[in-house]
């Protein structure tokens, strides 16, 4: 089966019952604790992506629904984002670039994200939640973004699966994924040693 995101996207943008499907995702968010990652990235996805704008609109119009995600903190994502409708940007490699300017032209810096994010979404939710440059983490040295990983080591949010991307000095970026923070803290200090 061959999934095309251009066609999904745009039955997501026809998709007329726009408001009830939002009040349920905001219903799952607020009754089931370990599933609002996903429910989160699913409503920013679909609130932030260019394409789909006619649901930011339909928030946009519903106070009360607007009212309910700003209380879930999710309407302030979807204001002056960076994400492009560029056809050019067709893989996580050139969004992540894009996202973090390689201006390290002697150090090696990372970056991070939830490896969770749009998985409830299906597919197309992930692929959108990884080409979202507000999903990754800023851009710093490898020992920044292991003390930034550090602090959810002990914490429910350490059990979740983590991407990392390592770039600059001049070499290929480099894709690692684990599914704790725990082994994305030990990927990254492996390749600390290495140098």
């Amino acid at each position: 089966l061959e999934r095309n995101i251009d066609a999904d996207t745009e039955v997501l943008a026809k998709f007329e019952h726009k408001v009830p499907v939002l009040q349920v995702l905001c219903r799952i968010h607020a009754s089931c604790r370990t599933a609002r990652s996903t429910v989160s990235s699913l409503l920013l996805s679909l609130l932030e992506t260019p394409s789909l704008t006619g649901w930011r609109a339909t928030v946009d119009a519903n106070p009360e629904l607007r009212g309910e995600l700003e209380g879930l903190g999710l309407m302030d994502h979807a204001y002056g984002n960076d994400i492009s409708d560029d056809k050019s940007i067709s893989d996580e490699k050139s969004v992540t670039t894009e996202a973090h300017p390689l201006n390290y032209s002697t150090d090696r810096v990372a970056i991070w994200m939830w490896r969770d994010a749009g998985k409830f979404g299906g597919w197309l939710s992930h692929t959108l939640a990884t080409m979202n440059p507000a999903r990754w983490s800023n851009a710093c040295s490898i020992e920044e973004t292991i003390a930034d990983l550090e602090q959810y080591l002990d914490t429910p949010q350490g059990e979740r699966p983590v991407k990392v991307r390592v770039f600059g000095a001049g070499l290929e970026p480099t894709t690692s994924k684990s599914d704790s923070v725990a082994g994305a803290v030990a990927a990254l200090q492996v390749l600390l040693k290495k140098g």
